[in-house]
């Protein structure tokens, strides 16, 4: 009989114990993710006794401000007019590309695309922010030219760049928490969220980020087409609009620990190296791999 008390009381202990040391963890946890906002408003020159203050009035709210959307308003403007111009026929060449349109005038002009999608917006700051901020030169014979991609930076100013931050991590947060509810709501679908993480020599990793730069931005327009596309072919004209987000960045991390991955083993040859292999085939046809003889 005492055996058969003492078991459940154990148990419960035990699961007690896990619950306390889970609750633990989760508290740790807070306390780093506090930490990295703490450090890095810090660095935006929000001081201690600041963020203080301020973490007391965000105690109070029940939803947070909308302030960040409202500063990166113009940047987002500008990526709209940059995407317009780079995917609309009549903006696009033979070959696909963003046509070097007039500056002013009506029809396809730059001018045109201001008024669209940067309203009240003077025209010469429109011309100098794409400049400025985006893959974009001005031409003799008042003309204006795309030299690459729709990237549009956000570093111009220290309140537009946290804005940007601000938004990557607000998105990736409710991404997370949708696909926390999801697994437990059969009613709620669940939204794309990896991470991959791979141990790379230190001395090669700004040469091979600066590799996979073209191809980032090459994906990030695709998928945006891909957007443009499916809406134009399927709104109804009772449709309510949402944003749809792609957030992609390539980043490091020195800290092994900190980055939650195990000491990198010696390299191995992978499947991918080996030619004609179907993982092979398949890098290079996405232009992943170097043909090798």
């Amino acid at each position: 009989m005492k055996a058969t008390k003492r078991a459940p009381l154990r148990r419960r202990r035990l699961v007690r114990e896990d619950r306390m040391g889970d609750t633990a963890l989760m508290e740790d946890m807070a306390l780093e993710l506090y930490s990295i906002v703490h450090l890095a408003l810090t660095d935006f020159g929000v001081g201690p006794s600041r963020q203080q203050r301020l973490y007391a009035k965000a105690r109070k709210l029940k939803k947070p401000p909308r302030v960040s959307g409202q500063v990166r308003q113009e940047t987002a403007a500008l990526a709209a007019l940059m995407t317009h111009w780079k995917n609309a026929a009549e903006y696009v060449d033979a070959e696909g590309r963003g046509r070097a349109l007039p500056i002013e005038g009506r029809g396809t002009t730059f001018e045109t695309l201001v008024h669209r999608f940067m309203p009240g917006t003077d025209l010469q700051k429109a011309v100098r922010l794409a400049c400025e901020r985006a893959e974009v030169v001005t031409r003799p014979g008042g003309r204006i030219a795309i030299t690459g991609s729709t990237f549009v930076s956000t570093m111009n100013s220290d309140l537009v760049t946290l804005a940007h931050a601000i938004r990557h991590i607000d998105l990736l947060l409710l991404t997370i928490r949708n696909n926390r509810l999801a697994t437990h709501r059969k009613s709620q679908s669940s939204r794309l969220d990896r991470l991959a993480l791979v141990a790379i020599p230190e001395r090669i990793y700004d040469k091979t980020m600066q590799s996979l730069r073209s191809r980032v931005c090459d994906f990030c327009e695709d998928i945006v087409a891909f957007l443009l596309e499916e809406a134009a072919r399927r709104r109804r004209p009772k449709d309510e609009m949402t944003v749809a987000a792609v957030g992609i960045y390539l980043s490091r991390e020195d800290d092994f620990k900190r980055a939650g991955y195990p000491r990198p083993e010696p390299c191995v040859r992978l499947a991918t190296t080996v030619p004609d292999s179907p993982l092979w085939n398949h890098h290079r046809a996405h232009g992943l791999t170097e043909a090798r003889k």
